[in-house]
């Protein structure tokens, strides 16, 4: 599998764009559900804008990465990528990306692995061969970062995510009707440089997923609302 993309980094006067889109193009022999030969045509897109206000810059995030629709026929169009580390809608900050979301509670198989942002039913980015029969996924995102002084930073993000399609998951759990929703990802940090310069960084965020009915339909309603807490301290010298 080969891929073709296109990335660009830059600003029109105030308005900061960063846009990134791709395609996945090859075979892979045996497919996931076939011992035939299978097409991959999978597509990526992202792109994020930011706009500065005096101490603030506010931003607007969106991501769609093409899911499978059909797992048993000869095409694979869900997008996944050779090492995933994204940089994209409130990053290690926000849950989905920064957590590792088993498909099945206990399972060695994560519907989202750590630090990724696509579903790519994979044990883990380090293991396992890139997958391109997954459900795919819709992502659009609001978020600021706020510098309350030179040497300290608040960032604040909110993702609404969904899946492009379901029926892998659907052939993969044996449950029909699961929904595309996953649910609002809200997530929030601090950025302390005591000697404003990249010597020493502190950093705390904490977020939480709100289930949206596709997360419910996946882990059930009656699972706690899940969130994280993360605490790093970088040293460089």
């Amino acid at each position: 599998v080969a891929y073709a993309g296109l990335n660009g980094d830059g600003h029109f006067g105030r308005l900061n764009l960063t846009a990134s889109g791709y395609l996945a193009y090859g075979d892979v022999d045996p497919g996931l559900f076939s011992l035939e030969e299978t097409d991959v045509r999978a597509a990526f897109l992202a792109a994020e804008a930011g706009f500065d206000m005096d101490w603030i810059r506010w931003r607007v995030s969106a991501v769609y990465a093409s899911g499978d629709n059909d797992p048993y026929d000869d095409t694979e169009t869900g997008f996944d990528a050779v090492f995933e580390n994204p940089i994209v809608a409130g990053a290690d900050t926000s849950f989905l990306i920064r957590q590792n979301v088993p498909f099945i509670g206990g399972g060695g198989v994560a519907l989202m692995g750590r630090n990724g942002i696509l579903p790519s039913l994979r044990p883990s980015k380090e293991q396992g061969q890139s997958n391109f029969i997954n459900p795919g996924l819709m992502l659009v995102g609001l978020g600021a970062d706020a510098d309350l002084y030179p040497e300290l930073r608040l960032s604040l993000n909110w993702n609404y995510v969904r899946f492009d399609s379901t029926e892998v998951l659907e052939a993969l759990r044996q449950q029909s009707n699961i929904d595309k929703e996953l649910g609002h990802d809200i997530s929030l940090s601090l950025t302390w440089r005591p000697f404003m310069s990249q010597n020493i960084v502190v950093r705390s965020s904490a977020a939480t997923l709100i289930p949206g009915k596709g997360f419910d339909d996946l882990y059930g309603r009656e699972a706690a609302t899940p969130h994280s807490i993360l605490f790093n301290i970088i040293l460089t010298y």
